[in-house]
């Protein structure tokens, strides 16, 4: 019969090895939190911990020292536009002689005989012309005549009128060149409106070229509405506004035809009597003139006028010692409303508000002086002689010279007279 006596003993064993083996299976997880066991494997875990030393071996943004700014790379110059104007007058002023740039600076009236010869002598910017040089010419004959008087010159020529229509109509009072006369632009406004007047200067413009003239001295800038005032028949109106509408269209007909235009008379005749036969005095305030009188000049170089004419009034609230066209304070006015590129102009020299002033050769010196880039007169001689002279003895700098050469030269430019 076996011996059972050991069994209490090897079951108390066996009890003993299952509670041990229990407690050793549930050792590793005694005191640690599952969630932070690891659901990676081994390698992954190796790899991360490279990359986490990896990106603690980096500075952080607080260590990394700001890089100075990047020195900014200056724009690349561009260069200026070809100007072919400028080209070309300067190209033209280097190869003048001081005696060709004091006679660009005359307009002179065109003489009766010989016109061609004089400028053999006298190289001058331009000739005016007057009734007489048209009388009994048909449009060949006066085409034959400008041509001519063109040719003789090196520099091309302003050739200029007074063709403003009504009563001042150098060209149409000769039936051989048109049946009927150019009407004032008042009367054309009065009866046909700005169509009428705009349809007028489009005509004018186109007939004066054919027959070689290039420049017309108008539109009238002058206000009036009074029949007694000198200047009335020959002005548009008396309100501001309709007459710097008038100039503006009538000056951007003439700048599209490149017939040259003239803006007259700076800064305005208003109520004042007649500068042909005497000095006159304006007793108009400097209000008056500035908000008032030369708003339809600065119309009109808004819109591209080649030229301003200034007359010879003394302003006595501006200069009450000199007559406009030789006062250095109306050309200060003129060029701070009108611009520094317009050429400036005096009304012919050869008028009692001059002469009975002072002599010609003192007139033309002094306009120089004052600002004025170009001499209108019949005695070409006397100012001629007086302006080389002024410039050789130092009077006027041959810098000053140039300033107004160069501007006559560009409106030549603009002209098409250069082509």
């Amino acid at each position: 019969m076996p011996d059972n006596s050991g069994e209490p003993e090897r079951m108390m064993k066996r009890v003993f090895f299952w509670i041990l083996m229990t407690a050793l299976c549930l050792l590793p997880a005694c005191g640690t939190d599952t969630a932070s066991v690891p659901l990676v494997p081994e390698s992954q875990q190796v790899s991360e911990s490279v990359g986490q030393l990896v990106i603690s071996a980096l500075p952080s943004e607080e260590d990394v020292p700001e890089e100075p700014p990047a020195e900014e790379t200056p724009p690349e110059e561009v260069p200026e536009p070809a100007d072919p104007a400028k080209d070309v007058v300067d190209t033209i002023l280097s190869s003048m002689s001081l005696e060709e740039k004091v006679g660009q600076m005359l307009l002179i009236g065109c003489p009766a005989d010989g016109a061609e010869t004089v400028l053999e002598t006298y190289p001058l910017g331009g000739y005016i012309f007057f009734s007489h040089h048209f009388a009994g010419k048909d449009a060949a004959a006066v085409r034959e005549m400008t041509a001519s008087i063109q040719a003789a010159s090196r520099i091309p020529l302003l050739m200029a009128v007074d063709e403003e229509g009504g009563s001042v109509t150098r060209v149409s009072r000769h039936a051989s060149l048109r049946a009927e006369r150019f009407r004032s632009p008042r009367e054309l406004y009065e009866s046909g409106g700005m169509t009428a007047v705009e349809a007028d200067v489009r005509e004018k413009s186109a007939f004066l070229l054919d027959l070689g003239l290039n420049v017309n001295l108008g539109p009238v800038c002058d206000l009036s509405n009074d029949p007694d005032d000198f200047i009335y028949p020959r002005a548009f109106a008396a309100d501001p506004a309709v007459v710097s509408d008038y100039v503006r269209r009538t000056v951007t007909i003439m700048e599209e035809a490149q017939m040259g235009s003239v803006l007259k008379h700076f800064p305005g005749y208003g109520g004042s009597a007649d500068t042909h036969v005497g000095v006159v005095v304006d007793p108009r305030t400097q209000s008056e003139i500035i908000d008032s009188a030369i708003l339809p000049f600065v119309s009109g170089t808004e819109a591209g006028a080649d030229g301003v004419m200034v007359c010879h009034m003394i302003l006595e609230h501006f200069d009450a010692e000199r007559p406009a066209s030789l006062s250095p304070a109306i050309y200060s006015l003129l060029r701070e409303s009108l611009g520094d590129d317009v050429v400036v102009m005096t009304d012919d020299l050869d008028m009692g508000g001059i002469t009975d002033y002072t002599d010609g050769a003192t007139a033309s010196v002094s306009a120089v002086q004052a600002g004025c880039d170009l001499i209108l007169s019949s005695d070409y001689a006397t100012h001629y002689t007086a302006l080389l002279n002024a410039v050789q003895d130092g009077v006027i700098a041959q810098s000053r010279i140039e300033e107004s050469v160069r501007r006559i030269l560009l409106w030549k430019y603009e002209l098409g007279l250069f082509a």
